[in-house]
């Protein structure tokens, strides 16, 4: 009875602990874009940085949702190199060229706070 006992409060334990347990991924949201009545989310498992000498990159996917329902998934590719201003890339650009990253860019923003690393707006209009 004892043992029945001890092994029922062990398996009531291991099920009340169980979601402290589980590490998931998670969807953030970061912004709503007034212009195409959709809201973003990045993909916060997703975030992907790297660094050399001169340059700095991440990646990382956000989701499109109107009304609930995901419209698409967009891969982002952001980069830095030099002293030049952040630039970026998405699929579902020509792939022909990239192009400056505009403040105030949510999707920018969070990542780089997630990374950590820090982040200038020059004039309003370029982040360095």
């Amino acid at each position: 009875m004892k043992n029945f006992i001890l092994f029922t409060i062990l398996i009531v334990t291991m099920i009340l602990l169980q979601p402290f347990n589980n590490c998931e991924a998670k969807d953030i949201w970061v912004a709503h874009w007034n212009d195409e009545n959709v809201d973003i989310y990045v993909m916060d498992d997703t975030i992907i940085h790297g660094s050399s000498n001169d340059s700095k990159y991440f990646k990382v996917l956000t989701k499109r949702v109107q009304n609930g329902k995901l419209i698409n998934v967009i891969d982002w590719h952001f980069r830095k190199s030099g002293t030049s201003m952040w630039r970026y890339e998405t699929n579902t650009m020509d792939g022909m060229h990239d192009t400056v990253v505009i403040p105030k860019s949510a999707v920018f923003e969070f990542c780089m706070n997630k990374i950590g690393w820090s982040y200038q707006i020059v004039d309003d209009m370029w982040y360095y």
